[in-house]
């Protein structure tokens, strides 16, 4: 399992993003949709019970720089 910045997990049937990950402490942030925070250990978070990993959200395509039509002045 990969425990980085921006993985989706689901916990309990509640989705959360990592937000921060503090290997030195053993310890993340998990948000939830809410903006709720939680600060819990890589132990717990892998021996949760209902653990799902889930696939990356995608955002709103942004167009490249070339695509962008020219500056007016």
């Amino acid at each position: 399992m990969q425990i980085a910045p921006g993985r989706r997990v689901a916990l309990n049937g509640i989705e959360w993003t990592i937000e921060a990950v503090h290997g030195q402490y053993g310890r993340l942030v998990l948000t939830d949709d809410d903006g709720r925070t939680e600060t819990r250990s890589f132990r717990w978070l892998i021996n949760h019970p209902d653990l799902r990993l889930l696939p990356k959200r995608r955002g709103p395509r942004r167009q490249s720089p070339s695509s962008r039509g020219p500056w007016l002045t």
